[in-house]
């Protein structure tokens, strides 16, 4: 048992590491690189500068994305873009087989048709089971593009063939994408921060009432105290996440080292 306790931990430390080997530098401690710009996309006209900032990670062949998405919308009309800012990361997922390619025609359309980008996303979202794994197994990966670039032309009005010779250019940006997201500890989608804080619920699509629950105590205590750059949560609360962490830590150390002692 020590040996293969030791085995899981070598193999947990080896896969990890690899976040930095991909399409870039083989240093495992390499940063992401640094785009020319913010990465996401904003939903509606949210502020900047609004007290309430959410980020949610989407994959735009993933159901429960998709149902995440449609209350997303929602949310963006719920709220003062004064107050509310909602921006959507695009993280491509490794179990759906064209996830990648319909994410680089994702930052194809957000950098030549911006205006078209959240249009994209819903064309794609709609239309997700006819670029299913199961749907595609029999066509080329040049086929499925091609279909895409098509769909895509008739969208956004821009030329299909230009659409092909330029698709390898969102290439790095796609890459990019994933590595912030992989960075930032995400590991599916949706996945959720509010006010760059993860919310425990990643994985799973929120409603729009479970939302609600969680920024109207912040705004609230925004108007009380607008000033704070932190929140003070009264009582326990605040300091259970953080115990949670300090525990799972100790944990892992401990498991650790006891299977250095079987061995």
């Amino acid at each position: 048992m020590g040996s293969i306790a030791v085995s899981t931990f070598a193999l947990i430390f080896w896969l990890n590491n690899q976040v930095g080997y991909l399409h870039g530098s083989r240093d495992p401690a390499a940063p992401v690189p640094i785009p020319a710009r913010s990465l996401g996309m904003v939903l509606g006209n949210g502020s900047a500068s609004a007290p309430v900032q959410i980020e949610v990670f989407l994959e735009l062949l993933c159901p429960d994305s998709f149902q995440a998405w449609t209350t997303l919308k929602r949310l963006s009309r719920t709220y003062d873009a004064a107050k509310v800012r909602i921006v959507i990361h695009q993280f491509p997922l490794p179990y759906h087989s064209n996830g990648f390619v319909v994410t680089q025609t994702f930052f194809q359309v957000a950098h030549v048709k911006p205006d078209m980008a959240s249009a994209y996303m819903e064309q794609i979202f709609r239309s997700m089971g006819g670029y299913s794994t199961g749907s595609t197994m029999d066509n080329t990966p040049n086929a499925v593009l091609r279909h895409l670039a098509a769909r895509m032309s008739a969208l956004t009005g821009m030329d299909k063939e230009q659409i092909l010779s330029n698709h390898d250019r969102y290439y790095g940006t796609a890459i990019t994408a994933w590595k912030y997201g992989a960075r930032r500890g995400v590991a599916g989608t949706p996945w959720h921060f509010v006010n760059g804080v993860e919310l425990s619920q990643n994985g799973e699509s929120l409603s729009l009432e479970d939302y609600r629950a969680i920024i109207d105590p912040l705004m609230r205590r925004n108007d009380v105290s607008p000033t704070h750059s932190f929140l003070i949560v009264d009582g326990p609360t605040n300091a259970t996440p953080f115990a949670s962490l300090v525990s799972h830590q100790v944990v892992l150390i401990l498991l650790t080292v006891s299977s250095l002692v079987v061995l």
